[in-house]
This record gives structure tokens, sequence and C-alpha cells, in this order.
């Protein structure tokens, strides 16, 4: 009986040189994906396509197997791809075969699969770079999912990656926030949004008042839970200072983002430190636009969204209002990607 080998993380596997076979399934959605093989970059000829599979006669050089979505300009939520490689071997009964693990492409325009090439007398398939992601929770899930379609990326390349710190203002004037549920609405879009562009560093939480205040290491689907439990814990502060906060982690680009109901009180300190990263503060303001604009204007970034109130939390409005949540990621992304990167360009600015 020959193995089936699982395809997972950036593992290898080496199979026998025969032609390949590539069952596809796509699950979760009506979606439609279309199995793309390129070689040096172009599209190669020498496929045969019958119903749901891809058959390879031979692998010459390197080759590419990616998938990406037919009739529509990005895999809907929830996509979720099967692929399944095996050698054509008439003489078996059970040839060798290669799975890959499901992979999420919910939000991308196309997802590289595998790699073949020959090596050593045998066919070497080696997964393209792919992580599981976290069950987050509902909005934080959607939240990942919009910042893909934004991107057009599963995660971003490791010299573009952030450290992100998730920095409650912990005055008293917060304490609605926490009570309706915003915080935690917020939290987790910001959660969701760090699987995409944190690459797996750890993302931190902190309660910043007249001191900046980390909390100890937990997991990142806890973050939002956190956060609330710190701010009731803690005696309210008289004000929120800001300009001291993050945490000095050594990475090469970290943002700050700041969770408030206002403007904090140090806010010319603020402006006057606030740069394109490196070290990015972003300001996350619960309010209503007429609200904000009270406040005065300010030159940080910033990003402005209307808390819920009695009739509808913030989670459930953004659930159930797409453009709402499309809006609210982008806004959160701008200032994080160096100017002139395809980033930059993509998340606005």
């Amino acid at each position: 009986m020959m193995p089936t080998y699982m395809l997972e993380g950036t593992s290898e596997v080496r199979l026998d040189i025969r032609p390949l076979s590539l069952s596809l399934r796509v699950a979760g959605s009506s979606a439609q994906a279309w199995l793309e093989v390129t070689q040096n970059g172009q599209p190669i000829d020498s496929v045969v396509r019958p119903p749901n599979m891809v058959i390879l006669p031979r692998i010459g050089q390197p080759t590419l197997v990616s998938i990406v979505p037919l009739g529509a300009d990005r895999f809907p939520s929830p996509t979720t791809i099967h692929l399944d490689i095996a050698i054509e071997d008439k003489s078996s009964v059970d040839p060798q075969r290669a799975v890959l693990t499901p992979i999420d492409v919910s939000g991308l325009d196309r997802k590289a699969l595998i790699s073949l090439e020959t090596v050593g007398g045998k066919i070497s398939l080696k997964v393209a770079r792919t992580q599981t992601d976290a069950n987050l929770g509902e909005l934080a899930n959607a939240a990942r999912v919009t910042c893909r379609e934004i991107l057009g990326a599963q995660w971003v390349p490791d010299d573009m990656a952030l450290d992100m710190t998730l920095a409650l203002d912990g005055s008293a004037s917060t304490g609605n926030l926490v009570t309706d549920g915003t915080v935690n609405a917020l939290a987790s879009i910001l959660t969701g949004i760090s699987q995409v562009v944190s690459n797996g560093n750890m993302v931190r939480a902190a309660i910043v008042g007249d001191a900046f205040t980390p909390l100890p290491p937990t997991d990142l689907d806890l973050i939002p839970q956190a956060l609330e439990e710190a701010y009731k814990a803690q005696i309210p502060s008289t004000g929120f200072r800001a300009a001291a906060s993050g945490h000095a982690s050594g990475a090469s680009r970290e943002v700050t983002y700041l969770i408030t109901g206002s403007l904090p009180a140090d806010i010319a300190d603020l402006e006057k430190t606030n740069i394109i990263g490196p070290k990015l503060r972003h300001l996350v303001v619960a309010a209503s636009p007429s609200a904000f604009a009270l406040l005065g204007e300010t030159s940080m970034w910033h990003t402005v969204v209307a808390p819920g109130d009695v009739s509808q939390s913030l989670k459930h409005r953004l659930l159930g209002d797409p453009a709402a949540l499309h809006a609210a990621v982008l806004g959160l992304l701008q200032g994080c990607f160096e100017q002139g990167s395809e980033l930059y360009a993509k998340a606005g600015r």
C-alpha cells in the first residue's frame, strides 16, 4: 500500500517521476476556482484539464501551482480549498499521493499552493508558505478577511511585518465604551488585522492613563477580554497621556493603536513625535464623526468609528454592514507601510 503524505507548513515530499494529477475541491461558498500552472511566471499549455482536475504530463522545469477565483475578483468568505496530488500509475490501485491541508483563501485574489521540480530522480513537492488561521471570533475573523481583500495578500512580506500594541485609554471616560462592548469590538478588529500584518509576532496589550501599563502576554483571541478586565480592575486615571506609550520591542516597525473616546491630553506632544514608521501611534476614536469634529483637528493618524448604542452594539452593526467594516479596517491600515511600497498604495496611503 502506497503512502499518503500530508503537506502542511513549508513541508516537502518526493514522489516518483510520473505524470501528476491534481484534484481540487472548493468548500464553504459558491465560489469557483482555477488551478493556474506556471513556469518562469508564464502559464504553460502542456496540461490536461478534465473536470475539477489538472494533469501534468511531466515536470521539465520548476513549476508553480496557484489558485485564482473564476468569475470574481476575489474569493468570497468563507472559501476553503482542498488539493490532492497523485501520480498517474495505472498499475496501482493505490498510487503515491500527497494531500494539502485545507487552506482558507477568503478575501484573496490568488494563492500560491505548491512548487514542483525534479530533484535527484524524484518530483519534489513543496508547500508554498501558508499558515492556519486561529479562530478569533466572528468580528475578528471578518476583519481578517477584509484586511486581506484590501491588501490582496494572506499576510505581508516579512520585511514589512509590524509589531502591534493595543493600548486602551484608562481614564474614566472610557468606562461606557467598555460596558457597551465597543472596546471589545475595536480590539477584535485589530486582532483580526494583526494576523495579516504581524506575521506571527506577538501582539501586546496595555492600559494607558497617567502611565503606560503593559498587560501580561496572552493569546490573540483573549486580548479584547484582557483589555476589558484590566480596565475594570484598575482605578480609572484622571487623564489619558499617550506620548510615552509603546513597547521597546526592538522591531524595525512598530505601531501602537490607542483606543479611546477622545483625544489625549498631551495630543500636541504626541503629534510632534508621530511619524510614518518605524514607531507609529494611531488613534482609534470611538465617537460619531460630528462629536469628533468638535474635539478639534489633529495631524495624528486616526480612525473614527461610531460606538454602539442601546439599539445595536458596534459588533453587530459592523457584521451587518460590510462597507462600514471595510472603511474601519482601511482606516486602521493608514500609515502602517512605507511610502512608495505596493502595500502603501493598496492601503490608500
